[in-house]
C-alpha cells in the first residue's frame, strides 16, 4: 500500500478546510483509494487548495473524468511507502530501546574492567544506567 501525502508547503500557505468542500474531498479521497492511493479528507483538501492556488483559484471544479482528477493529486502530492509494520514492545516496555538496554549484555565491559591496567570496577547496572540516562537525554532534547 502507497500513502499519498501533501508535497511540503511554505509556513504561510493556507490549507482548505476539508469541510468546506465535502463532496469535493470526498470524491478526491475515492479517486485516490481507487487508484489504490490512501489519502485522508485533509491531505486530500490540501492537496487540491495547493493545485487551486497554483492557478490563482480559491478552489477548482473537479474535472468529471477521475484520471484527470488522479494526475492533479498526483502532480501536487507525493507518494511515500506505507511503513512496514513493527511488532510492539514486550510487554512491561514503553520502547523497545527501554527493553534493549535493560537487556543489553555488558558482561564483556565487566570482564575488560578485570584486566584492565586501571580498573573503574563499574557494576552492570552502572553501565545500564549511563545508556539509560543517554537515552533520557536524547528524549528530552527531541521534546518527548
Amino acid at each position: 500500500m502507497k500513502y499519498l501525502i501533501p508535497a511540503p508547503i511554505g509556513a504561510k500557505q493556507r490549507i482548505a478546510s476539508s469541510i468546506e468542500f465535502t463532496e469535493d474531498v470526498a470524491r478526491l479521497v475515492a479517486v485516490a483509494a481507487a487508484a489504490g492511493y490512501t489519502l485522508t479528507s485533509a491531505h486530500a483538501a490540501s492537496i487540491w487548495k495547493r493545485y487551486s492556488d497554483a492557478l490563482c483559484a480559491s478552489w477548482l471544479v473537479l474535472p468529471p473524468d477521475d484520471a484527470d482528477v488522479l494526475r492533479d493529486l498526483l502532480e501536487h502530492g507525493v507518494v511515500k511507502d506505507a511503513p512496514t509494520p513493527m511488532p510492539p514492545p514486550p510487554a512491561g516496555y514503553g520502547s523497545w530501546l527501554d527493553y534493549a538496554i535493560t537487556t543489553m549484555d555488558v558482561r564483556s565491559l565487566v570482564l575488560s574492567e578485570l584486566f584492565a591496567d586501571e580498573p573503574q570496577s563499574y557494576t552492570r547496572e552502572a553501565y545500564r544506567d549511563a545508556a539509560r540516562a543517554e537515552l533520557a537525554a536524547l528524549r528530552r532534547a527531541a521534546g518527548e
